[in-house]
């Protein structure tokens, strides 16, 4: 009789220790307050510190795609120079692009520029349709 009262004390004492843990738990990812969450605020704690941690990998994928993009940009823009010096080897008309409404000026004072911009854009269609 009395190994199983001691036992049973065992017990009674690892489950309250549980319980004390798990309350510190909660009282501790709630923040400062001392008063344990009730088991739906728990989930929807957790729920938003998810859709948080989603929102923060979507933001970090996002920068990623646009130093892709401007990475893409910059290299079009160096093959759409190379091009233009190509084609005006013989021509002393130099054209800056060193912004993107000074390319798009340029584009519309010469003739040749024209197709070379009709080139790129379709380049440019093309490597859309592959990345959908």
């Amino acid at each position: 009789m009395e190994n199983s009262d001691k036992s049973r004390k065992g017990v009674r004492t690892r489950a309250k220790r549980n319980d004390t843990m798990d309350a510190s738990e909660k009282t501790c990812d709630s923040g400062t307050s001392d008063v344990s969450l009730a088991p739906t605020a728990h989930l929807a704690e957790k729920r938003k510190s998810h859709e948080l941690e989603m929102c923060k990998l979507r933001v970090e994928w996002q920068k990623e795609e646009i130093d892709e993009l401007t990475k893409e940009r910059d290299c079009l823009k160096e093959q759409l120079v190379s091009a233009l010096k190509r084609g005006d080897t013989g021509s002393s008309q130099a054209i800056p692009l060193s912004s993107d409404s000074s390319s798009d000026s340029s584009n519309e004072s010469s003739p040749d520029t024209t197709s070379d911009s009709s080139s790129s854009s379709s380049l440019e269609e093309d490597r859309k349709k592959k990345r959908a």
